[in-house]
């Protein structure tokens, strides 16, 4: 940021979390919209719903071949920007419970940082890891 007076500085920081704020809950909004026929699923079923679909969002942003993609296309384009395709972010929570599902949740190493994310993240949602 540049050298502003404090004042200054202290509102566009709070001017950039507003900002950020409103992205998140308005991304949020959009991964959580379903069909109507979700709301008379049990609370586990939309969390598997979720899961998977926070799973698939990562997958076509985060797979190599789409990133291959993604850079074949800012060849074509011609210009030396990066592509940003995702913001993981937006379903951290349930790519952690899949992240803690596929570990068995006992076998969590919060010495990865990975991990270390599962285990921070799990423990604000309030679930047990072994």
């Amino acid at each position: 940021m540049p050298k502003y007076q404090s004042r200054k500085q202290g509102e566009l920081k709070e001017k950039l979390k507003h900002s950020y704020s409103a992205m998140k809950k308005e991304f949020r909004q959009i991964f959580e919209k379903m069909d109507s026929d979700f709301e008379l699923l049990s609370d586990d079923e939309k969390n598997i719903l979720y899961e998977r679909k926070a799973s698939a969002w990562y997958q076509v942003t985060y797979h190599p071949e789409w990133v291959k993609k993604s850079l074949a296309l800012r060849e074509l384009d011609g210009t030396d920007q990066i592509v940003l395709l995702s913001f993981a972010w937006i379903t951290a929570d349930y790519l952690a419970r899949l992240k803690i599902r596929g570990q068995g949740m006992e076998n969590v190493n919060s010495g990865k940082p990975v991990n270390s994310l599962v285990k921070y993240l799990a423990d604000r949602m309030n679930m047990t890891i072994i």
